[in-house]
Order: structure tokens, then C-alpha cells, then sequence
């Protein structure tokens, strides 16, 4: 489909701001400013309430002289429809520090850490979900990153069990445990997060501590005996919205999600920004399926964007 350019607009009707029309105003999440860059934009305009939600790659960049050092800037970019494909070259003024998502919602970031990533327990693919994370962080004004941080004597390790081998299944503090290769053990580099994440403004919240339980999910121990913390902090600071990405699908991102909906918050799986361990076949199926009857929303990154406004 050609390319329709519209130049129409009155550059202060599309400003963000005070005194912007609210029917005519654009909104950028990224202050990144290489080129090719993607940026989610929202444009409301009479004539285009048909096409509410686009993603637009910017073909060039242009500083407003008049505005210069406001944070404010003005771009020719290509855009494209997210629903129906439409094409077509906007110009108008944005501000570069725009906050997509109100305060009471948070990105949660499930267990990118070394060891899961490239280390002892590397999940297929793990490294493809760091950029698609880092380019959800603008849109967010905090987030939440959950680690795996295991002592070395921790009780799902194979290693501690003589005679037991990895992905045996076993009794743990009573409940069905599977046995992992030794992995995040306090200290070391594969349980820190990995590097090249976008984690400016966010909180940590460490899980698996007690070496006699497992803890999968981000908020409660598998016995759901002891919390984290997590769910107290984000009730303490009024969210309400949480958008659950991270390793592994199958285990920790399903139990964390599962258990913020039961805790009352309002969840959606990125489920692009996920990947998963999948020890047999379809269990990462299963497990979006099982998010999905507990009340988890399932969306993409692309979503991100339209799911705070809904």
C-alpha cells in the first residue's frame, strides 16, 4: 500500500501539553533518538478516529529551532496502522519524555537474570526478549524486577540430592519439585540481572531464599507460606495494573502472574517478552492457558500501548 502523506494538522492542536485539543494530540514513549527507531504514537484526529493506535518507525529527524531545548521536537515519521495496515507520513510536534502508563502501573520483569539467559540454565532464545523489554521500560514510569537468589545448599538443586539427576521430580517441603541444575546462587554473576536491561527506576525483589522451599512465583514461596514483599510494596504505592514479562513462561512468569491476579491486580502477559523452559511438549501452551482461565489478559508488546487507555 503507497505511503499518503497528511500535513494537515495545526502543530498546536498536536503538541503534548497543557492546552493541547484532546481530539488532535500525539504522544511518543520513547526519548530514544537513533535512527529506525520504533515509537508507539497515538493520534486522535476527526478525520482518522478509525486509526487510534499506530507504530511509527521515524524516517527522519528534524529540532524544532523555536522550541529548542524544551524536550520537544518535530518529526516526519512513516506510520502504520497496528489494525488495518494503513500507511501514511504524519508531521507533528511531540514531547520526547512522555509517560504512556499512569503511576499504577508496572512493568514486571520475572528472573532475566545471567544463568537463565546464557548460564547454567540458558532458556531457548532468552537473549531475543532484553530489546523488547528495554523498549517497553519508557512507557512505564517504574518497574519491578524479580531474581532468583538461591543460597548454594537450596533444595531444587540436583546437585544437593546424591543419586537424583536434573528434571527429576521430587518432595520438597511437601509439594512436587523438579530438580534444576545449581543456578542464581546468592553472589555470583548468573544470578545477577542480565547485562544491557533497562533497569533505571526500578525496584528488586529476590525470591527462593529459604533453602527448604522453592519459590517460582515473585510475590510468595510455592508453599505460599512466606511473601517477598512484592505484593505488600505495590499495594503500599497504588497499583493497580500489572504487566507481567520475563523467564521462563512455564515457570516463574505463570506463577508470578497467577498470583497477582489472585492478589486483586489487574494483569496482562506480554507474552513476546517471554520465553519459556518447556521440559515437555505444549507445556508452554499449558501454561498461557492456565494464566488465561485464572484471569491473566494476554497480549503482545505491540499492545502495550493501547492497553493503557482501555
Amino acid at each position: 500500500m503507497p505511503i499518503r502523506e497528511i500535513r494537515g494538522f495545526d502543530e498546536a492542536k498536536v503538541r503534548v501539553g497543557e492546552g493541547a485539543d484532546a481530539n488532535t494530540r500525539g504522544r511518543v514513549c520513547s526519548p530514544e533518538l537513533q535512527t529506525d527507531t520504533v515509537f508507539l504514537l497515538r493520534v486522535y484526529a476527526p478525520l482518522y478516529t478509525d486509526f487510534p493506535v499506530i507504530a511509527i518507525r521515524r524516517k527522519k529527524f528534524v529540532p524544532s529551532p523555536a522550541k529548542k531545548g524544551s524536550g520537544e521536537s518535530l518529526c516526519s515519521s512513516v506510520c502504520i496502522c497496528e489494525i488495518c495496515g494503513f500507511k501514511f507520513r504524519f508531521w507533528g510536534r511531540f514531547s520526547l519524555e512522555m509517560k504512556l502508563h499512569p503511576p499504577n502501573h508496572v512493568l514486571v520483569v520475572v528472573d532475566l537474570q545471567n544463568d537463565f539467559v546464557t548460564g547454567s540454565l540458558a532458556v531457548r532464545d532468552a537473549a531475543a526478549i532484553v530489546p523488547v523489554i528495554n523498549r517497553l521500560r519508557p512507557a512505564f514510569s517504574s518497574a519491578v524486577f524479580t531474581k532468583d537468589w538461591h543460597p548454594a545448599n537450596h533444595g531444587s538443586f540436583a546437585a544437593n540430592h546424591p543419586g537424583k539427576a536434573v528434571f527429576e521430580q521430587i518432595e520438597l517441603a511437601g509439594l512436587p519439585q523438579t530438580l534444576w541444575p545449581v543456578h542464581c546462587v546468592q553472589g555470583t554473576p548468573g544470578a545477577e540481572l542480565v547485562a544491557g536491561l533497562d533497569t533505571k527506576v526500578a525496584h528488586v525483589f529476590e525470591k527462593g531464599t529459604d533453602p527448604a522451599i522453592d519459590s517460582y512465583s515473585g510475590f510468595y514461596d510455592n508453599a505460599r507460606r512466606r511473601s517477598t514483599g512484592l505484593g505488600e510494596f505495590l499495594k503500599a504505592n497504588g497499583v493497580e495494573e500489572l504487566f507481567v514479562c520475563g523467564l521462563a513462561t512455564d515457570f516463574c512468569v505463570k506463577a508470578t502472574a497467577i498470583d497477582a491476579v489472585q492478589l486483586g491486580f489487574k494483569t496482562h502477559l506480554i507474552e513476546d517478552a517471554c520465553r519459556g523452559v518447556e521440559l515437555q511438549p505444549g507445556d508452554i501452551a499449558r501454561a498461557i492457558e492456565a494464566m488465561r482461565i485464572a484471569g491473566v489478559r494476554i497480549i503482545t508488546a505491540t499492545r502495550v500501548d493501547h492497553e493503557s487507555h482501555e
